[in-house]
């Protein structure tokens, strides 16, 4: 038996008429993984398809909508993300899913036990190793600088990803003795009002491309202040920052997570797992200064 496998992405993916922006290469990564993979599968899948949002990261309305159309055509598999969890955007996910009888692959963050009990039909998730890279990228930058103290912007409270990423930085700092580790939370777009004025000798450490852009605007304004910087994502301007050797970067592997999503949709068509949801996280690279 033949069948469909779908792959829906949050942002635009990146073409010659639309060059390369924040975000965009992780789905351009992955996207080709499941592309790659499902062609190694010539056996198992007779079509697959590339739905992407046509405008910016996390338009929650446009992706919706994109995600009805997704489920009016029907394929036996849809490799999706499930994040951010919590409020409207998840509620809405559901419902659109609800009536959908096919598998279900999670990308990049782990499904909230809301979508677990609410969609039985998600079967495996794939996303990168959130302690472990929380606890790579505080040891890369403690061991180090050394610093007294280490900061964490954080622009989404609610990330179970990130509360992972948080343990493993704040056992790193107390393995090394550090002074403090304070977390602080911050609106995109609002930055100013976050740690006007860092005390010496601190780290920051940014769990995603927001926290770790203003890291780097606070250091640039606080160049004596700010001895070390970290990041557990990629964005255009930390790859930059990482060339510029003032950055150390733990990152995902997205091309991996697609290539391991197919797996886990093949294994399930052909009877090799059990219905039971399967977590399977990829590898990690390390990058920086």
């Amino acid at each position: 038996m033949f069948y469909w496998i779908a792959y829906l992405s949050h942002t635009r993916l990146r073409d010659d008429q639309n060059p390369k922006r924040d975000y965009s290469f992780v789905w351009e990564d992955s996207k080709d993984g499941f592309v790659a993979e499902v062609k190694n599968h010539p056996t198992v899948f007779y079509k697959y398809q590339v739905f992407a949002p046509i405008e910016k990261y996390h338009d929650m309305p446009l992706y919706l909508d994109i995600l009805k159309k997704v489920v009016e055509f029907n394929p036996d598999v849809i490799i999706m993300p499930f994040t951010p969890t919590g409020g409207e955007y998840e509620d809405g996910v559901i419902k659109i899913l609800k009536p959908y009888r096919g598998i279900i692959i999670a990308l990049t963050a782990a499904p909230s036990e809301k979508v677990l009990n609410e969609l039985p039909n998600v079967r495996g998730f794939v996303g990168p190793d959130e302690k472990e890279m929380g606890r790579l990228a505080a040891q890369g930058v403690i061991a180090n600088h050394r610093p007294r103290h280490v900061l964490i912007p954080n622009d989404k409270p609610n990330h179970q990803g990130y509360r992972e990423r948080i343990q493993s930085i704040t056992e790193v700092a107390d393995s090394y003795d550090v002074k403090s580790v304070e977390e602080v939370f911050f609106e995109v777009g609002k930055e100013k009002k976050f740690l006007a004025e860092p005390v010496e000798n601190t780290v920051i450490i940014g769990l995603g491309p927001k926290g770790t852009s203003f890291a780097l605007k606070m250091r640039e304004k606080y160049p004596e202040r700010i001895i070390g910087i970290a990041t557990m994502d990629m964005s255009d301007e930390t790859q930059e920052a990482i060339n510029a050797k003032i950055l150390y970067s733990v990152i995902q592997n997205p091309r991996e997570q697609g290539v391991r999503a197919v797996q886990i949709a093949v294994d399930i068509l052909e009877k090799k797992t059990s219905a039971a949801y399967t977590k399977k996280n990829c590898k990690l690279k390390i990058v920086g200064a």
